[in-house]
């Protein structure tokens, strides 16, 4: 019990990086799609969608991307 003059307060806070920035930091190490979806325990197909969110948001730039003039890594020609 508290008196009329206290308070309680929860704070919730994950103690880890979000996965995009754990995700980012791992591209930017040099890892492969295999080697971050293996690291971060998800899907190859989930970390390959979470690499064009990465690289969407900025946080890392990949060779391809410098390559084809773009910021997910594909070619705004391709349809």
């Amino acid at each position: 019990m508290t008196d009329a003059g206290e308070s309680v307060r929860w704070l919730a806070r994950d103690r880890r990086p979000s996965i995009l920035k754990q995700a980012a930091d791992l591209y930017e190490a040099g890892l492969s799609v295999r080697q971050v979806a293996a690291g971060l325990r998800i899907s190859k197909t989930e970390i390959g969608r979470l690499r064009l969110r990465v690289s969407d948001a900025g946080l890392i730039v990949s060779k391809d991307d410098t390559a084809a003039g773009t910021t997910n890594g594909h070619s705004p020609t391709q349809l």
